[in-house]
């Protein structure tokens, strides 16, 4: 990724955000599963240091799992949405159908062997208090849930521990699914690993928890930081992500990014 390639995909962001008829457009497509699409309009809102839409979480981070992340699974964001809202017996979004699809029992298995425990971790990025983005890592080997969170008080609330403790219990029961059509070693019980907040990086303002959650993702490992950042370098990154997000090669919309470099070879 290069300069250049950076300052085009603003270019093309910030033109076609600019105009009625084109912010709405889809310019980055993630397919299923666990796929997203991403506007102009919601790109700009990272440039603009506006709140994140998920999508644009969601695009990043199959992004990095299309990287050598072979250590950890990242879910989407709707997808603790939906166990929050079953759990609440409320299933009405088109996001929600979709996962209720994916977790019919034929499909249990499946997601607890592939997404919960086929790997050490397994990244949920968490919708909070109407307003806010934490990370919830389910830490397989160290048999506990991990919390994340850039705005932290240092104690995590009872309304966000409870919220927490709602996704366990819906994993857990999966997990109990699960382990009646298996005969042989069965799944561990996540349902008593304990909730356990760890440190990380404070922002400074009252939109970038979307980047941060981003960034635990890359850059925590379970134990520790790989990189040390803070809010300035969270800030002059917003460029790169959106750089990063439409170049991905999860991106299948290849004429978007040919357009951009057709600016880059304008200029």
């Amino acid at each position: 990724m290069t300069p250049d390639h950076i300052e085009a995909a603003k270019v093309f962001v910030e033109t076609l955000a600019s105009s009625k008829k084109h912010a709405h457009r889809t310019v980055v497509d993630v397919p299923p599963s666990d796929g997203d699409i991403c506007t102009p309009a919601m790109l700009h809102d990272v440039l603009m240091f506006k709140w994140l839409n998920g999508a644009i979480i969601n695009a990043y981070s199959k992004h990095l799992q299309h990287r050598d992340f072979s250590d950890r699974y990242i879910s989407t964001t709707w997808f603790p949405k939906f166990k929050l809202n079953r759990a609440r017996g409320k299933t009405k979004s088109v996001n929600d159908i979709d996962s209720e699809n994916l977790t019919k029992k034929t499909k249990v298995l499946t997601r607890v062997m592939d997404e919960y425990f086929r790997r050490d971790k397994a990244y949920f990025p968490m919708y909070v208090n109407d307003n806010h983005w934490i990370t919830i890592v389910m830490h397989t080997v160290k048999e506990e849930f991990q919390v994340l969170d850039s705005n932290s008080k240092g104690a995590i609330s009872q309304r966000i521990r409870n919220m927490i403790a709602t996704l366990r219990a819906e994993i857990s029961k999966d997990i109990m699914e699960a382990n009646s059509t298996l005969e042989a070693k069965k799944i561990p019980d996540v349902s008593s690993w304990p909730i356990n907040e760890y440190k990380m990086p404070r922002q400074k303002d009252g939109v970038s928890c979307g980047i941060f959650v981003m960034w635990c993702i890359k850059y925590w490992d379970g134990d520790r930081w790989t990189y040390e950042f803070d809010q300035e370098e969270i800030n002059a990154s917003r460029p790169r992500i959106v750089a990063e997000i439409i170049f991905s090669e999860v991106n299948k919309l290849e004429k978007v990014k040919m357009k951009i470099v057709k600016i880059m070879e304008k200029e």
